[in-house]
């Protein structure tokens, strides 16, 4: 996965490595943040689990592709991909 931001100052580049972001510990801590932020939705550590093996078998199907893409009003972007 890689993260990057673009700002008129800076731009910053990460690259994470799939297998730390997707296992079992990102799971865990996921779906207790999301219960807490919001309360309607329930998801489990093991339904995110399954997230995790459908994207990396879309990537290994499809290749490189965008989860998130934000172009700001002010010029930043923000790209997320895997």
């Amino acid at each position: 996965m890689r993260v990057r931001v673009h700002t008129k100052d800076i731009k910053l580049t990460i690259p994470v490595p799939n297998a730390l972001a997707f296992n079992h510990a990102v799971s865990l801590i996921a779906s207790k943040a999301l219960q807490k932020s919001v309360s309607s939705v329930q998801i489990t550590p093991r339904q995110f689990d399954r997230f995790w093996v459908a994207l990396r078998e879309v990537r290994r199907e499809w290749g490189k592709f965008s989860l998130v893409e934000v172009y700001t009003a002010g010029g930043e972007e923000i790209f997320v991909s895997l």
